[in-house]
């Protein structure tokens, strides 16, 4: 869910800020440049959490975790 957010929300805000400070970035005219926008932010949240996968582990085997009541 997190991932079709970041996906739907990071190209509008980076047009934003784009144009508020056209130094700091330029997207080129059309479609293309707003689909790979949403793709990166897709992908970065994607590898992120893969990240905190390898190195913590499954969410189910953390010590700290609320255990299910019996």
């Amino acid at each position: 869910m997190f991932i079709g957010i970041v996906t739907v929300i990071g190209p509008p805000r980076d047009y934003l800020y784009a144009t508020m400070f056209p130094k700091w970035m330029v997207f080129a005219p059309g479609v293309a440049p707003i689909v790979a926008d949403g793709v990166t932010y897709a992908g970065i949240v994607v590898v992120g959490h893969a990240v905190m996968r390898l190195i913590a582990g499954p969410a189910i085997e953390d010590r700290l975790a609320r255990q299910p009541l019996s």
